[in-house]
């Protein structure tokens, strides 16, 4: 998305080419590897800028639209005294400055760095009062937040088990997500599950009515397979609550986890036709409607409407197609579902190893359904 609505954008080719000598790496060359490892790059799409000597500006991680504001992200990660390369340099002039520690610990957590981010936030916790007394931005927005409490947040992600101590101490927080967002990834962790799944009981019996803290147990729930019965609970319970708002990444987890439960009604309440109906615009949220439902196998007349609707928004979208082809095979229909997968794999320029090990794989489907063999 980011290279069909940005970089290969006519609108913005004068910009880029320009301001910036392009190279595009993944780790499927040489070149790509040695970045990534070199540079520590963790998650893409990121966006790497270095300056003429290879020094490491700034990077830009993800990419959401509109593609105008990741153009302003990209200028205010080149220039300025906020820029990774600039705090890095007042630290090592300055490591005793609590504000520029604070305010790289903040650069590096929007990085997903938190080993580089971790000495640093030790650095703010033992400041103490004087942390306490600088503050830094936080949230949507923008609210003020001491680097000494943002500091007790981020040191959840090398120290876990002040979960509790740390939303104790500040227990209507802005920072309370960070504290649910590792929790969760605890809960989801094999080796950490019975574990946390425990701290967010503890935690409801405080928090019973806190909707991220519901959601966390409910995503968990719904990723792992466990506390399934507790979950269907809690979900009832939050879709119960004035304070609830359907939401594009939770009500797909409650609908999985309503699927699993064999609750399939309750699965198209809160993710079926009255929850895609306002975005029947918007061709990603299409696109992912539809995908959950042709992998859960069920709502496809429905999951086939929204996609055909996405691709008449945004017929150069080959992942638009492929989602209708995976819609059209779970259907039955493996002569169209292979039809439109060799037109999304065209797309491509007949590069793309999934497009094509999903048209053999829906071949091999079709083969066997026509000589009654339905072995896997």
């Amino acid at each position: 998305m980011l290279d069909q609505q940005f970089f290969n954008a006519p609108e913005f080719k004068d910009y880029l080419t320009s301001t910036f000598v392009m190279i595009h790496a993944d780790r499927e060359n040489e070149l790509g590897r040695s970045l990534f490892e070199k540079f520590a790059i963790r998650s893409t799409p990121t966006v790497l800028l270095l300056n003429a000597d290879g020094e490491e500006v700034d990077r830009v991680v993800g990419y959401g639209p509109p593609a105008a504001e990741y153009r302003t992200a990209l200028e205010k990660a080149c220039t300025g005294d906020q820029t990774l390369l600039a705090l890095r340099t007042a630290h090592r002039e300055n490591p005793g400055d609590l504000l520029t520690t604070a305010r790289l610990a903040r650069k590096y957590e929007t990085q997903y760095r938190a080993g580089e981010m971790a000495p640093l936030v030790q650095a703010l916790i033992d400041g103490g009062e004087a942390s306490a007394a600088i503050t830094l931005p936080y949230g949507e927005d923008n609210a003020d937040v001491s680097a000494l409490e943002y500091a007790a947040f981020m040191q959840l992600f090398e120290k876990p088990e002040l979960i509790q101590n740390t939303l104790a101490e500040y227990p209507e927080s802005v920072m309370t997500g960070t504290a649910y967002g590792r929790l969760e990834r605890l809960m989801r962790r094999e080796a950490t599950r019975d574990e946390y799944f425990g701290v967010a009981e503890a935690l409801l019996e405080d928090r019973p009515d806190d909707p991220a803290l519901l959601a966390a147990f409910i995503r968990a729930s719904a990723r792992t397979g466990q506390q399934t019965e507790r979950a269907v609970e809690l979900a009832d319970h939050l879709t119960s609550l004035e304070s609830y708002e359907p939401d594009s990444h939770l009500n797909p987890e409650m609908a999985r986890l309503y699927v699993k439960a064999g609750m399939e009604d309750k699965a198209l309440a809160v993710y079926g036709e009255a929850y895609i109906a306002p975005h029947m615009d918007d061709s990603q949220m299409l696109n992912g409607y539809a995908w959950f439902w042709a992998l859960e196998e069920k709502n496809l007349d429905h999951a086939l409407a929204a996609i055909t609707r996405a691709v008449e928004l945004d017929p150069q979208d080959d992942n638009l197609l492929d989602t209708m082809s995976m819609v059209q095979w779970m259907m039955g229909d493996h002569e169209a579902a292979i039809a439109t997968e060799e037109k999304a794999l065209e797309m491509t320029g007949g590069q793309n190893t999934d497009y094509q090990e999903r048209i053999q794989k829906i071949r091999d489907d079709m083969n066997r359904a026509a000589t009654g063999d339905n072995a896997q």
